[in-house]
């Protein structure tokens, strides 16, 4: 991109920056590659099977997060690299803290014609975790009548698929997780974390459709939270890919106005970000941006 578009990657990189500094004004520590440049080995990590340049912009693939074990998951395929470039910073993460553990899941197979995360069916962008030890799991589909196919066989899914559920919660009920799952609209969203927005325990923003984005019920789990409507054209700008500190603070798009207005008048407190060029880039919001935070309240 800073060859072929020079002014949208220096956009690009102006809001990168205003998002770290407002993170840390927040009182996040944030950790990433500071120093302005990657080896050739991770920016061509894809190259033995033709796949494209590494993108350092998005973090949400650096690791998720069960209670206090990090799980380092595969997602698109120019963040593939992701992972090994935060190792060093994974693996102190976790020798800092005696209880913490990290559990690996597999790589996306090297090859172009694969779809979404592969034949495991495990994406980044799948769950969400609740309180009491809860694994949410979220599902696209263009409509109702096609989650049968995609639960059997993936089919039309824009991400993960409940095969990788299956797989990774035979190694997350062992150690006292439990799940439910949702199935959402993928023409209105197509990941679920742009289609449910965190904002602090027991209150959540879904699509205004009159169906809360899904073709399923709404998960036991949440019935009987609070549902913030999110305005649709908000929605278009990603806003249900916002990130939150847990406490009251959302870090948001600023082109979210609508949002942001539902949010001050609710109580909350919206921090705006400039990422709408990233956003207008790429399709992903400030939470694909970093991985899970690890907030002190958790």
């Amino acid at each position: 991109m800073r060859d072929a578009d020079p002014e949208r990657y220096e956009k690009c990189c102006e809001e990168l920056a205003a998002r770290d500094e407002i993170y840390e004004k927040a009182g996040v520590t944030v950790l990433r590659n500071k120093v302005g440049w990657y080896p050739d080995s991770l920016v061509n990590y894809n190259a033995s099977w033709g796949g494209p340049k590494f993108l350092s912009a998005y973090g949400s693939c650096f690791t998720r997060m069960a209670g206090r074990y990090l799980l380092p998951v595969q997602t698109t395929a120019p963040c593939r690299a992701q992972p090994v470039a935060a190792r060093p910073a994974l693996v102190s993460l976790v020798l800092e803290d005696p209880e913490a553990g990290m559990l690996m899941f597999g790589d996306i197979e090297p090859n172009p014609t694969v779809k979404g995360p592969g034949y495991l069916g495990l994406d980044a962008a799948d769950w969400r975790q609740l309180p009491d030890k809860t694994i949410l799991w979220e599902y696209g589909a263009p409509n109702k009548a096609a989650i049968k196919a995609a639960t059997e066989n993936g089919s039309d899914t824009p991400a993960g698929w409940p095969r990788g559920r299956e797989v990774a919660m035979r190694v997350l009920s062992d150690l006292g997780f439990k799940h439910e799952e949702y199935w959402f609209g993928s023409n209105l969203v197509y990941h679920g974390d742009c289609c449910m927005m965190n904002i602090v325990e027991g209150v959540v923003g879904l699509p205004d459709d009159d169906k809360n984005g899904m073709w399923t019920d709404l998960p036991a789990s949440i019935m009987d939270w609070e549902i913030l409507p999110l305005p649709l054209e908000d929605i278009a700008q990603g806003v249900g890919n916002s990130s939150c500190l847990g406490d009251g603070r959302v870090f948001i798009n600023e082109n979210c106005k609508k949002t942001i207005e539902l949010l001050d008048k609710r109580g909350f407190e919206p921090i705006p970000i400039p990422f709408g060029t990233m956003w207008e880039t790429f399709n992903s919001g400030l939470d694909c941006s970093d991985a899970n935070i690890w907030r002190e309240n958790d």
